[in-house]
């Protein structure tokens, strides 16, 4: 397992980050959202030189964010003026090593609203997870405890590349495009039979709903492992999920070029390109041949199916096959599979590209048919504990859907005796518990301990209510509600239109155990209101000496007070 991630050293991380950060947070509690981007930038980030940005702190600040700076489409046009020119030319020049240290802030105006939107969403707080490295040091946490999973089998058909019991890699994808990925990551995988789920959302955005049924059905079938012919009363698959509703699948992705199968392969993969942000994929033709070689069993639920008219006519059986063996041959690695299930979380469309390729119809249908049978046999009990749209594939792969939120892509090839990867199943049931991501979670009160990242209950309530709401528990000692919040990603640092924090109301209602709650969320402890005053001068203002006692042990010092004119007037 290749990842240089630790426990120590992310943690280390985080508290240096915020260290490094918090007096430009301090910065954007005083500066209006709608103020130009330029405006922003020149305060947050004011370099020595006059005139400059420090370029460092800005991409530093958007890596923690969890784009990627360098490598997200989005972000092209800003990397671009950010470029030292004379290095490299092509593809290479996008690399740390050859941007600016600084430049002018002029050099940054009229930015494609791309641009705009992630530095805004980066510095104000919000992408739909905004305290993105708590959330990375919680992910590095459940994935180090997970690779210590010794259990399952590894199938014969792997390549020799993706044989190894020790391979682990997570990679998730945010439907705002934020991204974390650890392990084993960029390792080419085979799809199989994960390609069933893309290639029935694509059939449904190209044919619809009702032709597409013509040929498969939706209700769950008694033989999970999929390896049978199995019809339905309507003498149809019973979904696209099972290898004979995949065969009938893969034969209406023929239709647009019926006669023609590099056409037909050329075209499909095309738009398993655009799900994955426009990353090119490729066939392994070396699984290809062999899947091909030793599937008599598939070849007879071919002819079978022909037999009872599953596939529309005139198709040619070969081609279906070929397709079929092809499209299930094509590679991902963890981080464009996760773009690829982030584009279904996100309603078809791409979150790094923002490309619209699949129509909302077709994510609804896929993701109620992985619900069904995405996890073979193991579909029910996984519906039961993790709660979550998924679909496996016997290569080790598992793409796992968050409607709204995000996607996943795990790998890891010791298998469970359903076919499924054992540490991937782990790792999803962890993130379903840790994170209240069970679909019943939105409806059911989670418990407190869940870190409910859902945003559906936020998003009723607009920015200006939430911080009543924070700042009116803070003076009442109400810690479940700041709890809440705080697991929703709303940072305790956040103030009112005075500038006070939490902290502040805190103190001036005499609520240690507030205090105390807040000061192990590692808030700015100093942080000054409009009349700069700390929460320190608050709580000897009035007269809680315990408070006082606990706030200096913790580093607060005391405000330098009004300035002459505010005294005046």
């Amino acid at each position: 397992m290749s990842s240089t991630n630790t426990e120590e050293g992310a943690i280390s991380r985080r508290r240096n980050e915020s260290n490094r950060t918090r007096s430009s947070d301090s910065e954007l509690h005083k500066i209006s959202e709608s103020k130009p981007l330029t405006d922003i930038l020149a305060q947050v980030f004011e370099d020595e030189k006059e005139g400059y940005i420090n370029v460092t702190e800005l991409l530093s600040k958007i890596n923690q964010c969890g784009f990627l700076a360098i490598e997200d489409i989005r972000l092209r046009p800003l990397i671009d003026r950010l470029l030292i020119k004379t290095i490299s030319t092509g593809t290479d020049k996008y690399n740390i090593y050859n941007i600016k240290k600084s430049v002018p802030v002029s050099d940054l105006k009229d930015l494609p609203n791309s641009c705009k939107d992630i530095i805004k969403k980066t510095l104000f707080g919000k992408a739909l997870i905004p305290e993105f490295s708590r959330f990375a040091d919680d992910l590095l946490t459940m994935f180090n405890s997970v690779a210590e999973i010794k259990t399952g089998k590894i199938p014969d058909f792997l390549s020799t590349t993706t044989r190894n019991m020790d391979h682990w890699g997570v990679t998730i994808c945010t439907v705002d495009g934020q991204i974390w990925s650890c392990g084993d990551s960029n390792i080419p995988i085979t799809l199989q039979s994960c390609s069933a789920a893309i290639n029935y959302a694509i059939a449904i955005s190209k044919l619809g709903t009702k032709y597409v049924h013509k040929f498969v059905g939706k209700e769950a079938s008694t033989h999970g492992m999929m390896n049978t012919l199995d019809l339905d009363k309507n003498d149809v698959p019973h979904n696209a999920m099972i290898q004979s509703g995949a065969m009938a699948i893969t034969s209406l992705l023929l239709k647009e070029h019926p006669n023609d199968l590099p056409s037909s392969y050329e075209s499909v993969v095309n738009i398993y390109q655009r799900l994955a942000g426009n990353k090119p994929l490729k066939i392994n033709n070396t699984v290809y041949l062999a899947d091909k070689s030793k599937s008599d069993r598939k070849f007879s639920i071919a002819y079978l199916l022909k037999e009872h008219n599953g596939f529309p006519e005139s198709m040619n059986l070969k081609h279906i096959i070929d397709l079929y063996f092809q499209l299930n041959s094509v590679e991902v690695t963890c981080q464009t599979g996760a773009v690829m299930a982030a584009t279904l979380a996100n309603g078809g469309v791409c979150p790094t590209t923002c490309d619209e390729i699949l129509s909302k119809t077709a994510v609804q249908n896929t993701l109620s048919i992985m619900h069904l049978q995405g996890m073979y046999s193991y579909s029910g009990e996984w519906m039961f504990q993790a709660g979550l749209p998924a679909k496996s594939s016997t290569s080790g792969l598992i793409m796992m859907v968050v409607p709204g939120m995000m996607g996943m892509c795990l790998f890891s090839p010791p298998l469970d005796p359903n076919g499924n990867s054992t540490r991937a199943l782990e790792f999803g049931r962890r993130m379903a518990q840790r994170f209240a991501l069970h679909y019943l979670d939105n409806h059911i009160s989670a418990p407190v301990r869940k870190e409910n990242l859902s945003r559906r209950q936020e998003g009723r309530e607009s920015h200006e209510l939430v911080i009543m709401k924070v700042m009116y528990a803070a003076a009442h000692g109400d810690i479940d509600v700041l709890r809440r919040y705080y697991e929703l990603g709303l940072s305790m640092d956040v103030t009112d239109y005075d500038y006070r924090t939490p902290m502040h109301l805190a103190c001036c209602n005499d609520n240690i155990e507030v205090a105390k709650f807040l000061i192990d969320l590692d808030v700015n402890v100093c942080a000054m209101d409009r009349w700069n005053r700390t929460p320190l001068d608050d709580a000897k203002q009035y007269g809680n000496e315990e408070i006082v006692e606990l706030l200096r042990k913790h580093g607060a010092s005391e405000g330098p007070g009004p300035i002459e004119s505010e005294k005046e007037e």
